[in-house]
């Protein structure tokens, strides 16, 4: 951290603020007068000379050191703060240019003065105040504090409860003949001390932040003008949506300039945080701090940001339990975050600025009745400006990309009743923006692993790995047109299709791997345990511009296992459905693969594109009833009707279990044909039906006579699965390998059957 280098970096700054002060007010002299009226003029602003701290005074008066016009003693004579009195406070000002005063307060006295009167004592060894007015400019072109070994303490109580702080500094400066404004702030050695306890130190704080520097353009004159905007609409001097309009105005020049290369960061020292109190524990917390850096390279015409975050633990113990032992109630091991963007060549930000102006105008040419209603006012202006933004993105970002990764966390709650043990390995979150041409891609990730949680009631969760996926395409192309098409009136259903199509069918993914699940019975106490080795999810759309969509939708399975420990039921009825020495009815591995294809979607576009929808200003007035899009939808039936799509059953299976099926196969969407609506097959082998049969009897032979409550609920069980074993012979078609063979056949003007056997579903 930089605490040992900030004490040299405020002396530093106010000698050089003071030596460029007094070598630039060589040639320049003022009188009196002239200094108390630029002075008194900046009392009158509302961000005054006081950056607005509410400092009344009887009279302002200059006072000429050496009767050279350079440097003077200011006086506020009877200033107060708040009605309370602070004498007569002194300030240096010495003549830096035409109009350009450089300003030195020492604010020591008055500090202790003010803490004294409040029975705190006090001793700073700096508090100092160095500033550059430029009356021209009408405000502050540099300004700086500096305060050095702070010390307050109860008057009654000194040695216990106090607060410390080592050093800080506050700068800005934004002087006409430097490129950039810099802005910086840091803070050391923050202790404060209550009943002899430490209870909060800060190591340090900081930051710095750089601005492109706009010559006719100065931040304290435009909080100035913002301030007094808002005064006089409070007032009824002017119209509410004229000071907005002024204020986003102001803004619009922080857009328009030529680009540099700019930095920026911010810097968290350690911190400890003694004795607080929540839930019925007191906690002692410990931050390794964070440091955050950001560099903007104009050449590159890209931007890159760094961050690192320290470890967090949190040691608790029981507030009301004297007994109790302290334990560690959360621990954090830090994160790191990576991010950059990359912009195309000889972009700029002018369009944003334009856009500024743009809103300016609109929000200016509003009746001060419109803001009654802040949410339809804002849909307004959303609808008429997001399409330009997006224009915008989507012509100045090549890519985009953002990570971040955190290591172990863990949590413990030593509750009696509520008890909860959490343990995570890593946590990562991704996203990413690829921009090529008028197309995009968005993609966004999830992650984590090692997870490992108890629970009350014994629930025992534990994850080896687990991911969640989510990418959108063209999905900035699709706003911007729809947004385009709405500000020229000529949006199409084509244009709305294409968006949902763009933010709604996104490419799916969810993987997990290793996991591991134990719960007590529902039925008696004994425990429930569940493992899998993998588990698989997808969604993905594909050829969505043409005649051929297709939308699949993919299941993965591996290594299932499931153990029931209870006495509800009979062990050997537990071994038969869940496996043990060998195979049972559940199975181990599942593999589904099921596509809607041939989706006509470029005819179908064709025709939306044809068909035109209402204004917006139509479509959200409250008397509007959308069924009457639905005339329009209708025209969109032709194409699903004369090239309807397909449900296909790609090679999917079920095994690793007593009883395997293996399905493929395909049925054609055919909304005219009676009465199925569809025709295709789809062709199930099923293997295991008679080992399972044969166990399922020979158990229930094992079980006759017995009437304990496990045997008759596993009879009922058995009976189930004896059931399903009946009727899939009575509807399956033996093959030569043992097999049972179901063709699930759906003709064209006749009933669905399976081998030729009618059966009473509707397709």
């Amino acid at each position: 951290m930089f605490k040992s280098s900030l004490k040299t970096l405020a002396m530093l700054g106010c000698l050089s603020f003071g030596l460029a002060a007094g070598t630039t007010a060589q040639a320049q002299t003022m009188s009196a007068s002239q200094v108390e009226n630029i002075l008194g003029g900046m009392m009158e602003k509302p961000i005054s000379l006081f950056l607005g701290v509410p400092i009344a005074f009887e009279k302002l008066q200059a006072e000429d050191r050496d009767g050279a016009g350079k440097s003077y003693d200011v006086t506020l004579v009877g200033a107060n703060l708040m009605g309370q009195g602070l004498g007569d406070l002194s300030l240096q000002a010495q003549v830096a240019g035409e109009t350009r005063l450089d300003l030195q307060l020492d604010l020591r006295e008055l500090f202790q003065g003010l803490a004294a009167m409040n029975q705190t004592t006090a001793s700073v060894g700096t508090l100092r105040v160095d500033a550059r007015l430029d009356a021209a400019r009408g405000g502050y072109e540099r300004f700086r504090i500096v305060v050095d070994d702070l010390y307050a303490a109860n008057d009654s109580n000194q040695s216990e409860d106090f607060l410390r702080v080592d050093g800080a500094i506050f700068a800005y400066d934004e002087s006409e003949e430097r490129e950039r404004v810099t802005l910086d702030f840091g803070v050391d050695g923050i202790s404060f001390n209550e009943r002899g306890t430490e209870q909060f130190y800060l190591e340090t704080v900081g930051a710095s932040f750089e601005l492109i520097n706009l010559p006719d353009w100065l931040l304290h004159v435009e909080a100035n003008a913002a301030f007094q905007r808002f005064i006089m609409a409070q007032m009824g001097m002017m119209p509410p949506t004229f000071a907005v309009a002024d204020i986003l105005e102001s803004l619009a020049p922080l857009f328009e300039e030529d680009l540099i290369d700019l930095e920026s960061s911010i810097e968290i020292g350690t911190i400890i945080m003694n004795d607080v109190y929540a839930e019925g524990l007191v906690a002692d917390v410990a931050f390794e701090g964070m440091l955050l850096e950001t560099y903007y390279d104009a050449e590159a015409e890209g931007d890159w940001t760094q961050g690192t975050i320290g470890s967090l633990t949190l040691d608790a113990v029981s507030s009301w339990d004297d007994t109790a032992e302290p334990f560690r109630l959360l621990s954090f091991e830090g994160a790191t975050l990576d991010a950059s963007s990359v912009y195309t060549e000889g972009y700029s930000l002018r369009p944003v600025g334009a856009l500024l102006r743009s809103v300016a105008a609109d929000v200016r040419s509003l009746d001060p009745e419109d803001l009654a209603n802040p949410e339809a006012l804002f849909t307004d202006l959303y609808f008429d400006n997001i399409g330009e933004l997006v224009r915008w993105a989507l012509s100045a970002v090549q890519s985009s990309d953002f990570e971040f990764t955190t290591g172990a966390i863990a949590l413990v709650n030593q509750d009696e009743w509520e008890p909860l043990a959490l343990e995570i390995g890593s946590l990562s979150f991704q996203s990413d923006l690829l921009v090529t041409g008028d197309s995009d891609q968005q993609g966004f990730y999830a992650g984590l692993s090692g997870l490992a949680l108890k629970g009350p009631e014994d629930i025992s969760v534990s994850v080896g790995e687990f991911g969640l996926s989510y990418t959108i395409y063209d999905s900035l192309k699709a706003i911007g047109d729809l947004m385009g098409g709405l500000e020229a009136g000529t949006l199409s259903m084509g244009d709305a299709l294409r968006f949902g199509l763009a933010v709604y069918l996104p490419d799916l993914g969810m993987m997990l791997r290793d996991l591991n699940l134990e719960v007590n019975s529902p039925l008696d106490g004994g425990k429930v345990s569940m493992d899998l080795a993998a588990f698989d999810f997808g969604f993905e759309a594909s050829g969505l511009d043409s005649d051929a969509a297709t939308l699949s939708l993919m299941f993965g399975q591996e290594g299932l296992a499931l153990k029931v420990d209870d006495a509800g039921l009979d062990p050997r009825l537990l071994e038969l459905v869940l496996g043990g020495q060998s195979p049972g009815v559940l199975p181990s591995t599942l593999g589904l693969h099921i596509d809607l294809a041939d989706i006509p979607l470029e005819m179908l576009m064709t025709i939306a594109d044809t068909v035109m929808l209402p204004p917006i200003e139509v479509m959200t007035e409250p008397g509007f009833d959308p069924t009457s899009l639905a005339f329009g939808a209708v025209a969109l039936l032709s194409p699903l009707l004369s090239s309807p799509p397909s449900i296909v059953v790609q090679p999917s299976e079920i095994s690793g279990g007593l009883v395997e099926v293996k399905a493929e196969g395909s049925v054609q969407i055919s909304p005219l044909t009676e009465p199925n609506r569809a025709i295709g097959s789809i062709t199930l082998r099923v293997t295991g039906v008679n080992e399972l049969s044969a166990r399922a009897g020979q158990l229930m032979a094992e079980l006759a006579g017995d009437e304990s409550a496990a045997a008759v609920d596993s009879m009922e069980l058995l009976q189930g699965l004896m059931g399903f074993a009946m009727m899939a012979g009575g509807f399956g078609a033996p093959t030569d390998d043992g097999a049972l063979e179901f063709v699930i056949d759906i003709p064209m003007g006749a009933p669905a059957n399976i081998n030729g056997l009618p059966i009473p579903l509707p397709f």
